[in-house]
């Protein structure tokens, strides 16, 4: 039996069920179950590589990115992860992965809206520094987080702005879209004029 919130924790990469569940979407528990039902006796696998595919699949990061946070080659990382999701893929009775990709027409989903706008939270660890705490402190998600907005154009589903850096947690989506000043990027000398759908 694998314990995945102490190997979690000996990766350095969390130390708590909430922080853990945060990081890969599943309660250390949870992950113990897929684990013991269809890796238990499948020797090749790790049980650190569990991680790998639930990080990814969570976060979506690009392998460098991922590979420098699980202090491994990228070669070995890309290599582990699509081995273990391949695997998943043929096995797992519990994630649907068809469904995960089947895409509804975005356009008849907001017939009205040109553009939809939504925020994400990233966690980060607490800073040292009292006054940081409180402006990175997300009373919503009980973390300290960097919230970024990305804006979708509905007609086709392009990604119009993916922001390089992110507001502080104490800021709500709405007061970030209006301190970002997001709307001129969209069509300059026409914002007066734009459709806009804000996705909770």
């Amino acid at each position: 039996m694998v314990d995945f919130g102490h190997l979690a924790a000996s990766l350095g990469c969390c130390y708590s069920v909430s922080s853990f569940q945060m990081l890969f979407g599943l309660k250390p528990n949870q992950v113990d179950f897929l684990w013991r039902k269809y890796f238990l006796y499948e020797r090749y696998y790790k049980p650190k590589w569990m991680l790998w595919m639930l990080h990814f699949f969570r976060r979506y990061p690009v392998e460098e990115e991922a590979a420098l946070f699980w202090h491994v080659a990228p070669d070995t990382y890309r290599i582990h992860l699509w081995e273990l999701i391949s695997f998943a893929y043929d096995n797992f009775n519990e994630i649907h992965f068809e469904d995960r990709f089947e895409q509804q027409p975005i356009g008849g989903l907001f017939p009205n809206c040109l553009w939809a706008v939504d925020g994400t939270a990233i966690a980060i660890s607490r800073p040292k520094n009292y006054a940081m705490q409180r402006m990175l402190y997300s009373g919503k998600k009980k973390r300290h987080v960097i919230n970024f907005q990305i804006i979708v154009r509905i007609s086709d589903g392009l990604i119009v702005q993916c922001p390089k850096f992110g507001f502080p947690g104490c800021c709500g989506d709405i007061t970030a879209w209006k301190l970002h000043r997001t709307s001129s990027l969209l069509q300059p000398g026409s914002t007066n004029h734009l459709a806009i759908t804000y996705i909770h």
